[in-house]
């Protein structure tokens, strides 16, 4: 505050001397050094988006700093210039003055290399300038935006080297190779910290090399190298305590007078014109009371008790205590050491100082609560099969109703026998009650209750407070907990205790990442602004927005905000991964619904089967890189078509790859979901059929159940009823006559259900129950069932799925499995850009735009396309242009390159743009220019990738299509990875007509040497596909249909894909 007034008083003095060049230059280091403090302070009350902008403007007004001391250092032809021939300037070209995006700089900036550096003048610009870039570096991987971390942390190791600062230098290599580490790319971290230990290892032991140590101790544990990381992490907890060992404070306590010079100088410290000294020593007051005989006494020097400091100063050493404690207590839980986790975690709850470290205290205290659960619940003969089990939330009508049932008693070979052999079902003995045995919740239930038990603060404060990938991680305790403790049907209901609690914490992650990336966008925005240079206030800063999402676990708000408002036309479908990789979370999302959430083990099929191979999402991963590596080499390292045989050869192999992503997608579906599949399903259901199909499935149970075979005498237990949802899986696989082989997901239905009431209480032994009878009487049952749904419902009204991906999984074409072939499917990052769409078209439709419908609405007559703009896409100039050239009003660009400038005209004010040339097209305008456009047109990005995203571990996968959906985007048309251009042109040419932007009548098809049949199959299906369009068919539609008109169904056909929502032309 002291500091403030200050400042406010040399302003308002107005002395001109404040216009020279060393009295601005002091004033923008006083203004940014403040401006820093402001984002660190903004940073620990969780506002992260007021952190950012405080540093970017630090950054900035450094910035100006160094433009005023190197145009001064210029026009004194280089006579401070230092001589360092020693530093090789030759390889840093990047001039660090050109980070900021302001385009209304007051001072010019004249360097375009960090040479510059070599001059005195500008030496003690480079602790605060690299201070500032590697703050904003640790705010944007905070946030989870890796390339703009990583950007910031490029150009402060540009000045790092420019200054040959070892310290500096290992300081970037540090924090480049852990967040390299983070993102997945373990060895060439561990590289780069190594280099950092190298580069550092001659200096003194400080802070950051606890720092780098800690780093290198969990670089070396996900390597595998257990015991250099063990070693790693002594090195840093012995060298914090160095640091706050009494000797070492000793020798750093400087003992002062009371009355110092220094509290004189702060005292009399001032920005005005500096007064005469006979003036000074006019003004000074002269003491009028006699002092007492021990103010008399000299005095004594000023020492600071050593129990003060080390609570006090040493605060920031004790909390990178509990850091790096807590990192070793990460790597022993992925090691299942629970018992020394727990040990080590307990010494640092001692080290707790902010809400970041409550809530990483938090997380792993449930962390092991729940693997302790899980430990509890494989020595249980009822519940051990439940990790390997299929959970649904809710299964049942009313649970909570069933919890005294009796515990029955099931040996361990039975238990284990029903989870292993579903196919060979178990010859173990009937499981039957256990006399005398009241009932009572087993010990896991406790610690799964105690798992969750204070986890809903802790995520209230990590959606602030702590990074993206820490929410993450939160929500993955809460959820799996949650599933848990549903399938066990033990634990009385609680208001917050529910499916829609689930699947509210399921979406937040997702929501929150998004929202906190939106919010740097308009930090972004506001920086563009000319700003003056005023001392940092926060009644000057605006609220740049908070989260969509309320702070409060208010589950009624979620179904309102975020469920009821999605059109009943529409499902949305949110895919989640687990943080092991092991399971996938599948929930449904319907207006007026409340959510029916799946958990489902990837590895299930494995474990029922030991001579099966392991297909868990680390092999499918696996499989589809490498198919999409070979696929990308084959389109654009395609060997001399001259030579005999050549073409032939490329077609066979690109034709191998094609059958192999078949077969990849048929795998995914039959191991990974199954019976299960039926979630995507969007076949048509009537209430009262499904009433009637529950009774003969109840019949079916009632007749093949032994738990169901009592004697008259005998009094039967209430019925357990089946959730509706569940019913629904059974009806959403088809009718058995369009549908083949339908018994095999329809068995691990019928397994499912066995679960549900064993779970629930009601016991049965799967070598007990004649399932093959079971599912011919099912099968008869969904024939019945299908055969009344058509003829009730005569039309059916157009479907769409929307599809919530989890970052890992946006790399599959979830749109071209099997059981949602034809389907009109799109994809999204989250919820809340379902949400943001929803209120975009209908904001659209309440102001007269366009008629009344479910989904966007673009104007056909406002668009723009650029057409071959590298000039070496003749085949496609020549198959479009004309069509192209026929849409009046339309702007074009053909056959050369566009300007950003036009790029951003294109996208911001027509409805419709289309870009048929190499990539996204980013190559013409800047990712960041994209993110903040007002407005967005539907974009359709015909290029190789252009809807690739990039993954990053633990940070938010970044690419194309997330740039556009920031811009507002309604749907953007793109591929997954690279394809050919005449295939792609093909399948382009059929959305078109078939979204109805062009006429029926296309040109021939390109001639291939492929099977005849192949080819014929591909022009009969775009015949057909021209004689049904429909004026109202959405984008999604077009697409459905477009794919059937590629040769290569999958390799070309499965590559496009649609981020958005339905878009119709109007």
């Amino acid at each position: 505050m002291k500091a403030r007034l200050l400042f406010d008083e040399g302003v308002q003095k107005k002395v001109p001397e404040v216009s020279t060049s060393e009295k601005r230059v002091e004033l923008l280091r006083v203004i940014a050094n403040v401006t820093r403090l402001h984002s660190s302070l903004a940073f620990s009350k969780g506002q992260c988006s007021k952190a950012i902008f405080y540093a970017r403007q630090s950054v900035k007004l450094s910035q100006r700093a160094w433009a005023i001391l190197e145009r001064r250092w210029g026009n004194a032809d280089n006579k401070i210039c230092v001589e360092t021939s020693e530093i090789d300037m030759a390889s840093v070209t990047e001039g660090i003055s050109n980070i900021s995006l302001s385009s209304s700089a007051p001072t010019p900036i004249m360097s375009t290399t960090h040479a510059a550096l070599r001059s005195i003048a500008l030496w003690s610009l480079v602790p605060l300038l690299f201070r500032g870039l590697v703050s904003l570096s640790e705010l944007f991987t905070h946030e989870g935006l890796l390339s703009e971390g990583r950007y910031y942390l490029e150009q402060s190791d540009n000045i790092a080297n420019a200054v040959s600062a070892p310290y500096l230098i290992g300081q970037c290599l540090a924090l480049a190779g852990h967040n390299r580490v983070r993102s997945g790319k373990v060895e060439q971290g561990l590289i780069m910290l190594r280099q950092a230990n190298e580069t550092t290892s001659n200096l003194q032991r400080d802070r950051r090399f606890a720092v780098l140590q800690s780093f290198l101790a969990t670089a070396y544990a996900l390597h595998g190298e257990g015991n250099l990381g063990e070693s790693a992490h002594s090195r840093a907890l012995e060298t914090l305590q160095d640091l706050m060992s009494s000797s070492f404070i000793d020798g750093l306590v400087y003992r002062l007078p009371i009355e110092s010079d220094l509290d004189l100088q702060m005292r009399n410290m001032t920005l005005h014109e500096p007064v005469p000294a006979e003036r000074q020593l006019s003004k000074r007051r002269i003491p009028t009371k006699k002092p007492n005989s021990q103010q008399v006494k000299e005095a004594k020097p000023l020492t600071v008790p050593r129990e003060k400091f080390l609570i006090g100063d040493a605060s920031p050493l004790l909390r990178m205590k509990g850091q790096v404690l807590r990192q070793r207590v990460g790597t022993l839980i992925r090691q299942n050491h629970l018992d020394l986790a727990t040990t080590l975690l307990a010494d640092a709850v001692v080290q707790l100082q902010t809400p970041q470290d409550m809530v990483l205290q938090t997380l792993q205290t449930k962390d092991i609560l729940l693997r302790q659960a899980l430990g509890y619940m494989a020595n249980d003969p009822v519940f051990c099969v439940l990790p390997e089990s299929i959970i649904s939330y809710p299964s049942i009508m009313n649970s909570g109703n069933h919890q005294d049932k009796p515990v029955m008693e099931l040996s361990p070979r039975t238990a284990k026998q029903t989870a292993l052999s579903k196919k060979a079902p178990a010859t173990s003995s009937s499981r039957k009650p256990v006399k005398g045995l009241t009932p009572q919740q087993p010990d896991f239930v406790e610690l799964l209750s105690q798992a969750l038990d204070g986890m809903n603060n802790a995520h209230m404060i990590a959606r602030t407070a702590c990074s993206t990938a820490t929410m993450h991680k939160v929500t993955d305790v809460m959820v799996k907990s949650l599933m848990m403790l549903s399938a066990v049907g033990l634990s009385k209901p609680k208001c917050n205790f529910s499916p829609l609690l689930a699947a509210y914490v399921m979406e937040s992650a997702r929501t929150m990442a998004m929202m906190r990336e939106k919010q740097v966008i308009q930090v972004e925005r506001r920086l563009t602004v000319r700003q003056e240079i005023e001392w940092p206030s926060d009644a000057s800063f605006e609220d740049l927005g908070t989260s969509e999402i309320d702070s409060s676990l208010d589950c009624t708000a979620f179904q309102a905000r975020y469920i009821d408002i999605i059109p009943t036309s529409w499902t949305a479908i949110t895919l989640s991964l687990s943080e092991s990789r092991e399971e996938i979370r599948i929930s449904k999302l319907r207006s007026g619904q409340k959510p029916f959430i799946l958990n489902i083990p990837l590895r299930r099929q494995s474990s029922r089967d030991m001579d099966e191979e392991v297909f868990g999402f680390d092999q499918g991963k696996a499989e589809l890189l490498d198919i999409i590596e070979l696929a990308n080499y084959s389109t654009h390292n395609a060997q001399d078509m001259s030579r005999k045989g050549a073409k032939a050869e490329w077609w066979e192999a690109r034709s191998a790859l094609d059958a192999r992503l078949k077969d990849l997608l048929i795998n995914i579906e039959n191991i990974w979901l199954g019976g299960f599949r039926s979630m995507f399903s969007q076949t048509s259901q009537s209430p009262d059929l499904l009433s009637r199909f529950q009774q003969s499935l109840n019949n079916i149970l009632d007749k093949h159940l032994p738990s169901r075979q009592k004697p008259v005498r005998v009094k039967k237990p209430s019925r357990i009823a089946l959730d509706p949802r569940v019913l629904e899986l059974f009806v959403g696989l088809g009718s058995p006559n369009e549908v083949e082989d339908v018994e095999e997901p329809l068995m691990d239905l019928l397994y499912f259900v066995i679960d549900i009431l064993q779970f629930n209480g009601e016991r049965n032994a799967y070598d007990e129950v004649d399932f093959d009878s079971m599912a011919i009487e099912t099968i008869d049952a969904l024939r019945h069932y299908h055969e009344a749904v058509k003829n009730e419902l005569q039309t059916e009204n157009s479907q769409h799925l929307i599809l919530i991906l989890d970052k890992p999984l946006h790399c599959f074409p979830w749109e071209s499995l099997p059981c949602m072939n034809g389907h009109a499917v799109s994809r999204l990052p989250s919820l809340g850009c379902l949400r943001d769409r929803i209120l975009q078209y209908r904001g659209h439709q309440q102001e007269g735009i366009g008629d009344v419908c479910e989904g966007a609405q673009v104007d056909r007559r406002k668009g723009a396309f650029v057409l071959n703009p590298a000039g070496d896409l003749t085949a496609t100039q020549d198959k479009f242009e004309q069509q192209l050239r026929d849409l009046s009003d339309w702007e074009s660009i053909t056959q050369r390159e566009p300007s950003e400038e036009e790029m951003e005209r294109c996208l911001e004010r027509q409805d419709i743009f289309l870009f048929f040339g190499h990539g996204s097209g980013g190559q013409y305008i800047r990712s960041r220019t994209i993110k903040k456009l007002n407005k967005c047109a539907v974009a359709l990005l015909m290029g190789c990738s252009s809807g690739a995203l990039t993954e990053a571990g633990e940070f938010e996968a970044y690419g194309t299509p997330i740039n556009y959906m920031h811009a507002g985007c309604p749907a953007l048309l793109a591929t997954l990875w690279d394809v050919t251009d005449r295939d792609i042109d093909r399948f382009s040419h059929t959305v078109l007509e078939q979204w109805g932007l062009f006429q029926e009548a296309g040109p021939p098809l390109s001639s291939s040497p492929v099977k005849r049949s192949v080819k014929a199959r591909g022009k009969r299906q775009v015949v057909e596909s021209r004689r049904v369009r429909d004026d109202s068919t959405s984008l999604d539609q077009a697409v459905a249909k477009g794919r059937e008109s590629c040769i290569l169904r999958y390799l070309n056909g499965a590559a496009p894909v649609i981020y958005g929502i339905p878009a119709f032309l109007s």
